[in-house]
């Protein structure tokens, strides 16, 4: 087994549009290797707190709602002393935070392309991208959402419509991004601990299952009365049903 190397950067949209030209090209280009400079010094530059992530000196977090801060107070109370622990046990205060760092360009746009799954722990702002990310990738992802961030994405919806203001619809939310509909579950531990997961197979099998039904009803539509009556069940609708 080997330990996961750590990438300092922020999951934008620019980042994923480079990994996809760096990673199905032979090499990085100056230009390639200037852009990822730029996007792991302002990745660095970030600091979080009760407030939320945002440039070390400036205090704001936009689209971070006072409610949600409250709960991360609360949330950081609860696990302050456990997380004391934990840096006790390690041994003092060296940096141990990336001991896995990498820095080579084209490794990092073939993790970030190549990856076999995309997995987010309270990750903010990318709770959504992430999702959409494996999704075009073809690959699974697990996301354990946190704040809503309901002002800084105004326009997210949900399917019927609905936007996106509060816990349970950004659940919804993340969920409605898979084919065929991702899945929860509640994990073992404090604070906002519900994951959303998904695997290419289960729309896969969705629309296997919705393409039978298709041809189902075409056959029985085009079957004369008579013809109707020495149709197998499965094509008379009675289809068993999928979870």
């Amino acid at each position: 087994a080997r330990d996961p190397g750590h990438l300092q950067l922020l999951f934008t949209d620019d980042l994923r549009a480079w990994a996809s030209k760096a990673a199905c090209s032979d090499s990085c280009s100056e230009e390639d290797k200037k852009f990822l400079s730029r996007e792991m010094a302002h990745a660095k530059a970030l600091v979080w707190d009760r407030k939320g992530l945002h440039h070390e000196g400036d205090g704001s977090s936009p689209g971070l709602e006072a409610a949600e801060v409250e709960e991360e107070e609360e949330e950081d109370a609860v696990t302050a002393a456990s997380a004391e622990t934990v840096v006790e046990a390690e041994g003092g205060t060296e940096d141990v935070s990336h001991p896995g760092a990498v820095t080579d360009a084209e490794a990092i746009a073939r993790r970030l392309w190549h990856c076999s799954a995309v997995v987010g722990l309270h990750p903010d702002q990318a709770a959504g991208a992430i999702a959409d990310f494996a999704v075009a990738r073809g690959q699974p992802f697990a996301v354990v959402p946190c704040c809503v961030y309901a002002s800084e994405f105004p326009t997210r919806k949900l399917p019927d419509g609905t936007p996106v203001r509060n816990y349970e619809q950004l659940l919804e939310f993340v969920a409605s991004r898979a084919p065929g509909g991702a899945r929860r579950q509640t994990l073992d531990f404090e604070g906002k601990n519900v994951v959303v997961y998904w695997s290419p197979g289960w729309a896969s099998s969705v629309e296997a299952t919705s393409a039978q039904a298709h041809a189902s009803s075409e056959a029985v539509r085009n079957a004369s009365d008579d013809e109707q009556d020495h149709l197998p069940n499965s094509l008379c609708g009675e289809q068993g049903s999928v979870e």
